[in-house]
């Protein structure tokens, strides 16, 4: 797991000059999502499928969590959400002492379904187990698109994608093909501990 040089915003540019109509599909399918309050609006052919080249691009065709190549290089991948757009569930791991914070009834982060900063590229082996699992620190802020009312959550969950997040190889090392943390204790080694977990790197096909 690395840091992706490409920051989101750089993302969102190019998407912008490639794609002149998405950034307009996004908002007003996000304005169908506030009228809607917590519940995202199902639809058919949505656009998140439409934006996978720029993620595959700047994450040199892998994994963002972990590595693993891509499409017809590797395996079947998605864009992912890092926040979960529909629904959160808490987060209740046995391996280690931690408490999430409890999540709303029903919704999720709504307002970031269409936010390509809240975008991965994810193998299914990766968002397949993180399911809606997004465990934090802090109180959760779900009406919100701030960026600096977000961090303020203090989330668990690495995001390699995010420049102003913590450098995913200062925080997780391997030994071997077995991931561990960096740091022996404190709030370093419980993120490395909670990406390890919610998305399984510790898996089987990824240590033989």
């Amino acid at each position: 797991m690395i840091r992706i040089k490409t920051p989101a915003s750089d993302i969102e540019k190019e998407v912008a000059e490639s794609l002149p109509q998405w950034k307009s599909k996004a908002i007003k399918r996000t304005s169908e999502n506030i009228a809607a309050g917590l519940g995202i609006v199902r639809r058919g052919g949505d656009i998140w499928s439409e934006v996978k080249p720029f993620f595959s691009a700047v994450q040199l065709n892998k994994c963002a969590y972990c590595e693993s190549f891509l499409g017809e290089r590797g395996v079947r991948w998605n864009v992912e959400h890092y926040r979960p757009k529909s629904r959160v569930d808490v987060w209740r791991p046995v391996s280690f002492k931690f408490t999430d914070q409890p999540s709303p009834i029903s919704g999720g982060y709504y307002l970031l379904a269409y936010d390509i900063g809240n975008y991965l590229g994810s193998c299914e082996s990766c968002n397949n187990p993180k399911r809606s699992y997004f465990p934090v620190f802090a109180s959760r802020q779900m009406n919100t698109a701030d960026p600096s009312i977000l961090a303020s959550e203090r989330p668990l969950l690495i995001n390699p994608i995010d420049t102003l997040d913590g450098d995913p190889e200062e925080l997780i090392e391997f030994y071997g093909p077995i991931p561990w943390p960096r740091s022996q204790g404190g709030q370093s080694r419980l993120r490395a501990l909670a990406t390890i977990g919610v998305v399984n790197l510790g898996r089987e096909d990824l240590v033989v």
